[in-house]
Parts: structure tokens; C-alpha cells; sequence
């Protein structure tokens, strides 16, 4: 499949299931009600103008409803309804979009959806209305609702990483987080935890199956399975490939446990048996909901750089908010977005209410980025955040990602199981996803 193709059958099925991309998202629909009004009877004045009712179909509606007094008070001629999603989300998105079918004006799409989802026709392109901010965000935030040099996203939220660390356990083993400063050095505090402990405290817990920390690693880097121009697969490449050598070295080591689950590494964090490892932002959240009782006990620091003067920032995660094309509202549908993502008053309301991340060069000099934060033991850790997020080399996903990595998921967890090298492993990999798309 060339990366430049429309969207076939099998890309559709693909998308819709996710595979191991993705999340099993889901959405339903309500139909978006007309503009217009009658004209006032017996009078001269103007016809009246009745609101338009903008629809807005996502997984996480709650952080949007709080803003919406401030942004009626500025627009009370744009009414926005939040749909919550339910079942098959994903496949009626992309049904929508693939049919030209009415579903509604904004959707949440996945970071590594969108490629695929804008390939359709099926997203308004936001070229033109997105110029006037393109210097004001992140770059790594804007390339990705970019698809063949037209934007087609709003960047929904940051998703800087940082090396969290259990301040009670590190301190309780004279392990100072703060002095790591490369892979080794971590991997070196780790076996150091894990003897001290008898076992019971390491890094982390690293899975076969997951992106992360792996291909984070090579984007910190400036590697990546596709270069920036969706040419060529550079998955092959030594970036990659001493980044998974080390996972493989790092999965060897006492310093981690080994096949984390989801709810596994939940409970890690909970009993502090993961002690020291890198997280999106968005994890805080995750943490404070299901380890009440550890808020305060949490630190943050720099990533490992992987060699002196490297860079320290990467990212996991992330979201794009996108106007379909069908949208007889497309104007005011933006305007709803540009309030919410690209004002400071829209993203300090879905920082505080949804934690959020700003998207924005900006955020940085924001005061509420220099608040302490009560999960981080008071620590003033969001600037630290805007910092990484500023840092965040620019990679791409590509049409083809979800494909790719199910080549690549297997070609991980072979090296892990010691079965193949990394640089064998991915040489293979590399070439298969060459002739399923028609790269060089």
C-alpha cells in the first residue's frame, strides 16, 4: 500500500479494530440542528438569529463542559453539545468519513489516527484558520495534525514525558533520582534498587508489546519507523537499533520487572514496587485516581539523555481535535476549538479540570505553570513539563503505523525472548514494511 493512497477496505478494518495501536474508543451521534430563526412578527427589526448548535463527539467530554460559561459569554450565538462516546467509536468515525455520511462537527482523534483518518477526504481542511497559531505550538503537537502539508487538527493535549520517582522509596534506599542522567545510570540505579530491596523495588516493568518505551526512545533520538517525509522506513537504522538492544539489555537486568500488564503496573505504582521510570504527564492522573493514598509521595525529574548534551525529551500519548468535512458549521465549530486549545483562559480551564496539557510555546510563563503541585510533593513541576514539551523532536506516524508495528511488535518481543539480535530483527521488520507500502 503506498503511503500516499487513499484509504482501501483493508486499511478501514484495520483502523476500525486498531489492533495493537490502539484504544477501543467509542462514540454515538445526534444530529446537528440548522441555523437560522424567523423574522420577528410585525417588526422592522432584523430576523432574530437562532444559536448554532455545534456537536462535539469524543472520549473524555468533562474538562470541555467547564469551560463553556466563559466561552458563551464571549460567543452566545455558538451553542456546543458533548457527546460521550459508547460503543465502536473508531468505526463510525471512519465510516462517516469514508461514506461522506453526516455524524457530527469536531471528533477526538488519537494522534497516530489521524494520517489515516485525513486520507479519507473525510476531515475539513484547517490550513488556513490554523496559520495565524502555527508559531505558537509545540512543533512535535502541530506536525502531527499535518497530512500531506495540510493541516487537518487542533492539538488536544501535551504529552511531555518526565522520569517520575516514589520520593519515600528512593530516599529509603539512597537512590537520588536527580543525578541520572543517561540510560546507564538508570539501568545502574535499578540494579542497585532491586539488590537492595531483595527484588521487591525496581525501575519498572517493561511489556512485549508496547511502543513505550522503545520507539520513544528512538524519536528522542531523531530516528523514527518513517523519516519526516514518509519516504523511506528508517526503522533499520542505529538509533533504532541500539534502542532496542538496550530494552533487550534493560529486560535481561534485575533492574525491571518483566510482561507488565496495564493493571499490574497500576497496582506497582500503588505499593511502590516501581520506583523510578519515565510517564507522560497524563499518568499523574491515572495514579492520583487509583493511589489516593500516594499523592505527595511522588517526584519528577529529567529524562536519561542517551549520550552527554542529548536531548532528555520525549513523548507517549496524545490527541488532535479535528472538524469533519460534512460540518455545515465549520467556522463556528473552530471557534469553539480555537477558545478551548489555543487561549490561555480555555487551557488553563481544561488544565485544572482535566489535566490537560498546554499545547502552546507560551504555557511556559503562564503562572499556573509555576504553582506547586500537591501529587508532587509540592514540587513545581509543570514548568519542567512546558520545558520538555517545547524539547520534543518532530516525528510522524504515517498511514501505515498500525500495520507497522504489529511487524514490529513481533519483531520486539523476538529480540527480547533472545531469538534474534536487534540489528537482524529489525532489518527484517524494516524490509517487510517496505514491501507492504511501497517505501524505499
Amino acid at each position: 500500500m503506498s503511503m500516499q493512497q487513499k484509504v482501501t477496505r483493508r486499511d478501514f478494518l484495520r483502523t476500525a479494530g486498531l489492533g495493537t495501536a490502539g484504544l477501543a474508543l467509542a462514540a454515538c451521534a445526534a444530529p446537528v440542528a440548522p441555523a437560522g430563526g424567523d423574522a420577528a412578527a410585525d417588526s422592522g427589526a432584523a430576523p432574530a438569529q437562532e444559536p448554532v448548535n455545534v456537536t462535539l463527539i469524543s472520549w473524555w467530554n468533562h474538562p470541555f463542559r467547564d469551560l463553556l460559561p466563559a466561552f458563551n459569554d464571549l460567543h452566545p450565538d455558538i451553542q456546543v453539545e458533548f457527546i460521550d462516546s459508547g460503543t465502536g467509536y473508531s468505526e463510525k468515525v471512519m465510516t462517516a468519513m469514508v461514506s461522506g455520511s453526516e455524524l457530527t462537527d469536531i471528533v477526538g482523534s488519537q494522534d497516530y489516527n489521524l494520517p489515516l483518518w485525513a486520507a479519507t477526504g473525510g476531515m475539513a481542511d484547517l490550513t488556513d484558520l490554523m496559520a495565524p497559531h502555527e508559531d505558537r505550538i509545540v512543533p512535535y503537537k502541530l506536525n502531527h495534525g499535518v497530512h500531506d502539508g495540510k493541516n487537518y487538527g487542533v492539538p488536544w493535549d501535551g504529552s511531555p514525558c518526565l522520569l517520575y520517582y516514589r520520593r519515600d522509596i528512593t530516599e529509603q534506599f539512597g537512590i537520588d533520582p536527580s543525578a541520572i542522567s543517561s540510560n546507564d545510570d538508570w539501568m545502574a540505579a535499578g540494579e542497585e534498587l532491586s539488590a537492595a530491596s531483595d527484588g521487591e523495588h525496581r525501575l519498572w516493568g517493561i511489556t512485549k508489546d508496547n511502543y513505550f518505551p522503545w520507539l520513544s526512545w528512538t524519536w528522542q533520538r531523531g530516528g523514527g519507523i518513517y523519516d519526516l517525509q514518509l519516504q523511506n522506513v528508517i526503522v533499520d537504522q542505529s538509533d533504532a537499533v541500539e534502542s532496542l538492544a538496550f530494552l533487550k539489555t534493560l529486560w535481561d537486568s534485575s533492574a525491571v520487572f518483566q510482561d507488565f500488564s496495564w493493571d499490574i503496573g497500576l497496582a506497582s505504582y500503588k505499593d511502590g514496587s516501581s520506583a523510578v521510570f519515565p510517564g507522560a504527564i497524563w499518568l499523574a492522573g491515572i495514579i492520583e485516581g487509583n493511589a489516593p493514598e500516594t499523592v505527595g509521595l511522588w517526584g519528577v525529574t529529567q529524562l536519561p539523555a542517551w549520550m552527554e548534551g542529548g536531548s532528555r525529551a520525549f513523548t507517549w500519548g496524545g490527541s488532535q481535535l479535528c472538524i469533519l468535512e460534512t460540518s455545515k458549521h465549520k467556522l463556528e465549530a473552530f471557534t469553539f476549538l480555537e477558545y478551548s486549545q489555543l487561549s490561555q483562559e480555555g487551557q488553563e480551564v481544561l488544565w485544572t479540570s482535566g489535566a490537560l496539557f498546554p499545547v502552546l510555546h507560551e504555557a511556559l510563563d503562564w503562572p499556573i505553570m509555576n504553582e506547586p503541585v500537591e501529587f508532587y510533593g509540592g514540587q513545581v513541576a509543570l514548568t519542567m513539563y512546558a520545558e520538555v514539551n517545547s524539547a520534543v523532536q518532530p516525528f510522524v506516524w504515517g498511514e501505515g503505523w498500525s500495520e507497522a508495528w504489529d511487524i514490529l511488535v513481533l519483531a520486539q518481543g523476538q529480540v527480547l525472548d533472545g531469538e534474534i539480535g536487534a540489528e537482524e530483527a529489525l532489518a527484517a521488520a524494516a524490509q517487510e514494511i517496505r514491501d507492504l507500502q511501497g517505501l524505499a
